[in-house]
């Protein structure tokens, strides 16, 4: 879908914040490969793309290895081995998968009493998000017309959808 078709969804605003380096100061917060720690199926990930990656498996021992890879790169090098033990239902999961990560990085709830400062971390990554209020969040990516769209706005953007839903959620809960 072109950028001209999107403006043209209703529901999606024509203003438009792109994203699309983690080293970008102002806008590389919303990249996966943006290096954070939060807690993620009980265990602390060092990126949202850690968590992606980890969970194209279902093994303990893989979910593990990619989990401890130093860069959010490595982890995406080793979710991408064709050793690894891919998931069955893995095509029709992968939204999921990444809905699920994106949504612990930016979660309030944070775990067990005693991390004030991880929730305190955890609140500002979230007030970050909220800063995008009325803007359609855009990944472009010369490589990814799933999770973005091309400088010419052909792609799905699901990570933009996915960023921009969670963002709602929290608006909704934060004007409650």
């Amino acid at each position: 879908m072109s950028r001209a078709e999107q403006a043209d969804k209703p529901g999606v605003p024509a203003d438009r914040l792109t994203f699309g380096e983690s080293t970008d100061p102002a806008t590389g917060f919303l990249c996966t490969f943006h290096p954070v720690w939060f807690r993620f199926e009980g265990t602390i990930w060092p990126s949202v793309e850690h968590a992606y990656q980890a969970q194209k498996t279902l093994d303990p021992m893989w979910r593990e290895r990619i989990r401890q890879t130093a860069t959010a790169h490595d982890a995406n090098i080793a979710g991408r081995s064709t050793e690894l033990p891919l998931r069955a239902d893995w095509s029709d999961y992968r939204r999921v998968a990444m809905l699920r990560a994106v949504a612990a990085r930016y979660c309030l709830r944070c775990g067990p009493a005693g991390e004030a400062a991880a929730a305190d971390a955890m609140r500002d990554w979230q007030q970050l998000l909220l800063g995008t209020r009325g803007h359609y969040l855009t990944a472009v990516s010369a490589t990814e017309a799933y999770w973005g769209e091309s400088a010419e706005g052909i792609g799905a953007n699901h990570l933009g959808r996915i960023l921009c839903a969670i963002r709602d959620v929290a608006i909704a809960c934060d004007d409650a």
